[in-house]
């Protein structure tokens, strides 16, 4: 009996303490320690609420904490000056001691916003289902058209070789200059009109120095040279790693993206549709362990796409209704950016 007293008492302890932690106000003063306190009683808590939690630590400290957080120099770039962070930083936690919001209240706010998410979804699982077979399709075909390129870039690589004859460094038109020489070496039995290709230079240890993407309209019928000049200044970094190598330390591997043998055009690549750009990217679209109508290959103009436009609409007003702390929140922490400023160059 005094076992079964003790253990009750252990369970009833570890549910005061968790919700306990939860209740405690949220408040910059306190931040620190409530947060690791309420980690240490609930060590279940989902990433969503982890990340929350962490965010606001970062907040409270200031703009290099918040930085640090968040760790992406092209987003950090935006990030106020720190007397204006500040000043956005206080506001939060104004909001949340003006209103007594506990953390508990924000939290469940978050389970709200999963029940509702939950709710919606399933009222339209057959559109979830519908777009993730579309996508699972376009994975398919994509995946087919990255395997015939490849399949070509192998046979047009074949037809034209290219070897690397001299790296010299020099001064023209008092530019310090690098002249690379190469020399291409014609397999097929027709003149080759043209050929734009690209080469990965490195070292003898393997270090890659440099891609050199280059065109030639040049004919080569068995044999011909061609000369690529690249300067300190247009083009640092390939100047920089080539300047002082010579060609016998220096391996290359060719990718010939097309060629014209005697009028005929050869490609090893898809050709890019202006309009949609994104259309040769093989997006690696794999089922979901939970449906939520994400598909990065839908268009705007996709009957899936504005069906489920109107769904994602139906869930942010519910959010928008049910959740006032949560988009209060989203609403104050996004003006500690500012993405009018102009970023470093």
């Amino acid at each position: 009996m005094k076992t079964i007293q003790t253990v009750y008492f252990v369970l009833i302890s570890a549910v005061i303490c968790s919700c306990s932690s939860l209740s405690e106000k949220v408040d910059i003063k306190t931040i620190d320690k409530t947060v690791e306190k309420i980690k240490k009683d609930n060590p279940k808590l989902d990433s969503n609420k982890i990340y929350f939690l962490n965010r606001l630590v970062a907040i409270s400290k200031g703009t290099e904490s918040f930085a640090k957080f968040l760790n992406n120099p092209s987003l950090n770039e935006y990030i106020l000056d720190k007397k204006e962070f500040d000043i956005e930083r206080d506001n939060i936690f104004n909001y949340f001691k003006a209103e007594k919001i506990t953390f508990k209240d924000i939290f469940d706010e978050f389970d709200l916003t999963k029940a509702i998410e939950d709710s919606i979804f399933k009222a339209n699982y057959a559109l979830l289902v519908e777009i993730d077979k579309f996508c699972v399709e376009r994975q398919i075909v994509r995946d087919s058209l990255d395997a015939y390129y490849a399949g070509i870039k192998d046979s047009i690589n074949k037809l034209l070789q290219i070897k690397l004859i001299s790296i010299q460094s020099t001064e023209q038109d008092y530019r310090d200059v690098v002249f690379v020489k190469i020399q291409f070496i014609n397999n097929t039995d027709k003149p080759i009109e043209a050929v734009s290709f690209s080469l990965e230079l490195t070292d003898n240890l393997g270090n890659k120095l440099a891609t050199l993407n280059c065109r030639s309209n040049d004919r080569i019928v068995k044999s011909n040279y061609g000369y690529w000049t690249y300067d300190k200044w247009e083009n640092e970094m390939i100047y920089k790693n080539l300047k002082n190598m010579r060609a016998e330390n220096v391996s290359i591997v060719q990718t010939i993206n097309k060629l014209n043998i005697n009028g005929v055009i050869l490609s090893s690549e898809e050709e890019i549709n202006s309009e949609n750009v994104l259309s040769t990217i093989n997006l690696s679209y794999t089922t979901p362990k939970y449906l939520r109508g994400y598909c990065s290959y839908l268009e705007e103009n996709d009957d899936l796409y504005i069906q489920m436009s109107a769904v994602n609409a139906d869930i942010g007003k519910e959010k928008d209704k049910r959740t006032p702390i949560l988009i209060k929140y989203i609403e104050l922490s996004g003006k500690v950016f500012n993405f009018d400023k102009k970023p470093s160059s």
